[in-house]
């Protein structure tokens, strides 16, 4: 349970919040969509958000997606190495961030297998975003399970500028070489945009760990009339990724591509019905040898181990929502969604074939204006899935402008993060093998059953 208290202060009235600006600080209110579902002033959200616009994105100088969220108040963002980036929130950060979602587009790219996002496979680069949205503790009235800590809405840039056409090369120290470049146009009813990227740098200094990532992206938009709209959406990235343990140094090829549809059609400002759906899958493959020193009655022994981990995930969702304004004061969303998730390891699961999630949902929000200053929110998820019992995600909000420009907000959530497929059914393992050769022989079993001969069990939190 979260309880908040938060104030704000900005200038111009809320009920217009594209008036004049004294400065970038005390300017315009953005209008902000990820709160709730409903596009809102940011001053009449029920949770906390910070917004990173194109003009801060270019400001940063960041060429990794993880540097932006250096802006957010209370954000970790560590590296492990080169490639592998954390992101996490009120000090809790891991290699996995279990706790967070990250929605691209409105595609959750939460990963199915193991928890996280693998920042640096995207098929998305810097320059292709043009605002996030990021909200500072649960949200998962709004957006499920693992919007537990926090919640990162990324939104592209095609829809906001079809026609735009760039080419931009970055070069510098540590092998630091990156290519993107667009190009878009319109003809009536239909407008597209391609994109390309190239990203490549060595990593740290005296550490085995540069990547390399090409990527390609495409959008596709046919307005049928004034009030429809049809959005195609595709990417790919092939990203080589190289690391250094005790398993020696070895390359990691991650592949990662979508597919996404969206429909909408808009009969005003407050009534609307979108369908949506995507595909996503991703495949990791990595090789190498695990070489130790153990002792074995008083005699040296060399352990070496042959590590082959490959695994393909796979996520296919169809998603409903609706808006509606029963009243003048009042107004609303609901919808729903069907998920699967799957994920398959012979490394991970010691088993072939796949293992699937199957996730449904169903969400709610309603707004009501009591006084011009003072407005009630409240909404609610339920899901369920083969994880994880039927949950209800309950959040209610109270925001109170008690003058031009001053916000006070009182809200509480509530929030259940799900487990991944990994923590449901692991069982790693690998046969270890002795040089010189010397009985009995050596195994290591990880995550599988205890029972098992040789069996080392050990528990992810």
């Amino acid at each position: 349970m979260g309880l908040l208290l938060a104030t704000g202060t900005a200038h111009g009235d809320r009920h217009n919040p594209f008036g004049s600006a004294e400065s970038l600080y005390l300017g315009e209110i953005p209008v902000v969509l990820s709160g709730t579902r409903l596009a809102q002033p940011l001053t009449e959200s029920p949770v906390a958000i910070t917004v990173i616009d194109r003009e801060q994105i270019e400001a940063s100088g960041a060429r990794e997606i993880p540097d932006l969220f250096r802006l957010v108040p209370g954000m970790l963002v560590g590296s492990r190495n080169g490639h592998d980036r954390d992101v996490g929130y009120l000090g809790i950060l891991d290699a996995f961030s279990r706790r967070m979602q990250v929605l691209i587009d409105g595609r959750t790219a939460y990963d199915p297998l193991l928890g996280g996002v693998n920042w640096s496979a995207l098929p998305l680069d810097v320059e292709d975003i043009e605002r996030i949205e990021v909200i500072r503790g649960p949200n998962a009235a709004s957006f499920g399970t693992n919007a537990f800590l926090g919640t990162i809405i990324i939104t592209t840039r095609h829809q906001f500028d079809p026609q735009r056409r760039h080419a931009t090369v970055r070069t510098g120290s540590e092998g630091v070489f990156d290519v993107h470049a667009g190009l878009g146009n319109s003809h009536g009813p239909w407008s597209w945009h391609l994109k390309f990227g190239h990203r490549e740098d060595d990593g740290f200094a005296e550490i085995y760990d540069s990547k390399r990532v090409h990527s390609v992206s495409g959008d596709l938009d046919y307005e049928l009339d004034l009030r429809t709209r049809v959005e195609l959406k595709a990417g790919y990235s092939d990203a080589t990724l190289f690391i250094e343990d005790t398993a020696g140094r070895r390359p990691i090829e991650a592949i990662e591509g979508f597919l996404l549809g969206r429909w909408a059609h808009d009969v005003g400002k407050e009534r609307g019905l979108a369908l949506s759906a995507y595909h996503q899958w991703t495949s990791w493959e990595e090789f190498g040898i695990f070489t130790d020193t153990a002792d074995f009655g008083g005699l040296p022994l060399v352990v070496t181990a042959p590590v082959a981990r490959d695994a393909d995930t796979r996520r296919s969702s169809l998603a409903l929502e609706k808006r509606f304004s029963p009243a003048v004061d009042w107004r609303g969303i609901w919808g729903g969604e069907l998920r699967r998730d799957g994920a398959r390891s012979l490394f991970d699961f010691n088993r072939g074939g796949w293992l699937d999630n199957d996730l449904a949902r169903l969400f709610g929000h309603l707004e009501w204006q009591l006084r011009d200053d003072l407005q009630l929110s409240a909404g609610a998820m339920w899901e369920e899935s083969d994880l994880m019992d039927a949950e209800v995600s309950p959040r209610a909000g109270l925001i109170w402008h008690p003058r031009p420009g001053h916000t006070l907000r009182l809200s509480a959530s509530r929030a259940t993060r799900s487990p991944v497929l990994f923590e449901a059914y692991a069982d790693q393992g690998a046969p270890l093998s002795t040089e010189p050769p010397l009985p009995p022989p050596v195994c290591q079993l990880l995550y599988g059953d205890p029972t098992t001969p040789c069996a080392v069990k050990s528990l992810l939190n």
